[in-house]
């Protein structure tokens, strides 16, 4: 990838590389946003506490977290890599953001693979514990037992993404706007 001198408006390389490492740290912010504001159905929240539940049983050591696994790989990163009319260099920063968020629910940096992604760093330490307390809201239910669980949650089948997340990730301006100034 060579940029052109012409193309630099005046601003020197690192300027440019640091406007677009502020952009991106805002979308992954705004994603984040998106994720601890978006309410989470009851039934699943139901689900998501017996299956942590039977985890930390199970998994003596209690570092297991079933929560953040389910939910971002079954729920926010589809949602964030499926909206439609997005173009390929529209949803590519998506595609990094659901990496870096990924990473963000499991404790990890990026820094550690992709030297490159280490201006993330700042991301990931300031939101570490924000994301844990939404993690515990999302749990905080009382399970006894498996049949109270099967009696609490409905027999109806999960979607395969969340449709608020969807609606939000291609009907909110503030996203289209902080895409639309991504270069590719």
């Amino acid at each position: 990838y060579k940029v052109e001198e012409a193309s630099l408006d005046g601003k020197s390389m690192a300027q440019h590389i640091e406007e677009a490492q502020i952009k991106f740290r805002n979308l992954c912010e705004l994603l984040l946003d998106l994720v601890c504001n978006t309410p989470v159905p009851e039934h699943l929240r139901y689900l998501l506490k017996w299956a942590q539940d039977e985890a930390d049983t199970k998994l003596l050591d209690g570092k297991f977290d079933t929560v953040s696994g389910i939910l971002s790989l079954r729920f926010v990163i589809p949602a964030l890599l499926s909206p439609n009319g997005l173009t390929a260099a529209q949803s590519r920063p998506l595609m990094r953001a659901a990496q870096a968020l990924q990473a963000l629910t499991q404790g990890t940096t990026l820094s550690n693979k992709e030297q490159y992604m280490s201006f993330l760093d700042v991301f990931f330490s300031s939101n570490a514990a924000r994301y844990e307390d939404w993690r515990q809201t999302v749990i905080s239910v009382e399970v006894k037992s498996i049949d109270e669980l099967k009696t609490q949650i409905p027999a109806i089948p999960l979607p395969a993404t969340s449709p608020k997340l969807v609606e939000f990730v291609t009907k909110t301006p503030e996203l289209m706007t902080a895409l639309k100034e991504m270069r590719p």
